[in-house]
């Protein structure tokens, strides 16, 4: 009886290891079962029980028989288990690098995402620039405009006035009818800068206003 009572505490024993073993794997995977503390236990206990039995019951050699054959099956299962658990490991890892594959892609379209949206801000930035630039030669282009308008004004009201002047005296004539088109004209003529009161001289050569013309 008491071999009985040993081999099952042992038998429990080992049972008892194999849960604690399993439970505490699921956490740390790199965790190892004990075969030199495992396997004595577990078979020991079922031989001391089986022995016991026989001395107690009279039981025969068949028994003790079958009795090792389910130790030997408890055996093949608990290795079944151990494989199965490194495959699910095995599982977890591939899973694991497949995951961080991911994270590195994802993190990689963010990145190129920023980028595109810095170039785009750069791009409206430089529209705005050009758009004030363009608005700026239109105002300049409007103000040329208008200052040929004038000068067109000025040439067709100085005609009139020309046709008009007395032929009396050649010099005074020669005087008052000089008239450059612009300042091309008065430097070929030698007469550049033109002052005010000069012959030639028009508010069209003097853009500034100062009284000097083709300066």
């Amino acid at each position: 009886m008491m071999l009985v009572a040993i081999g099952f505490i042992a038998f429990a024993a080992a049972l008892i290891y194999l849960t604690y073993h399993l439970i505490r794997k699921i956490k740390f995977k790199d965790k190892i079962l004990s075969k030199k503390l495992f396997y004595p236990l577990l078979i020991g206990g079922l031989i001391l029980m089986v022995m016991g039995d026989a001395f107690t019951d009279g039981g025969t050699t068949a028994k003790l028989n079958q009795e090792i054959e389910k130790n030997e099956e408890l055996t093949r299962q608990i290795q079944s288990l151990e494989e199965t658990n490194d495959s699910l490991k095995s599982e977890l890892e591939e899973l694991t690098s497949n995951k961080k594959a991911v994270d590195d892609k994802l993190e990689s379209k963010e990145s190129e995402l920023s980028e595109s949206e810095s170039k785009i801000d750069d791009l409206n930035a430089e529209l705005e620039d050009k758009t004030g630039e363009i608005e700026e030669l239109q105002d300049e282009n409007a103000s040329l405009q208008a200052n040929v308008e004038d000068l067109e004004a000025t040439i067709a009201s100085a005609e009139p006035a020309s046709s008009n002047t007395s032929s009396a005296s050649t010099s005074s004539n020669s005087t008052s009818n000089t008239y450059y088109e612009n300042c091309t004209e008065a430097r070929n003529a030698g007469a550049a800068p033109v002052y005010a009161g000069d012959p030639g001289y028009a508010s069209h050569l003097d853009r500034d206003g100062d009284g000097i013309g083709c300066e």
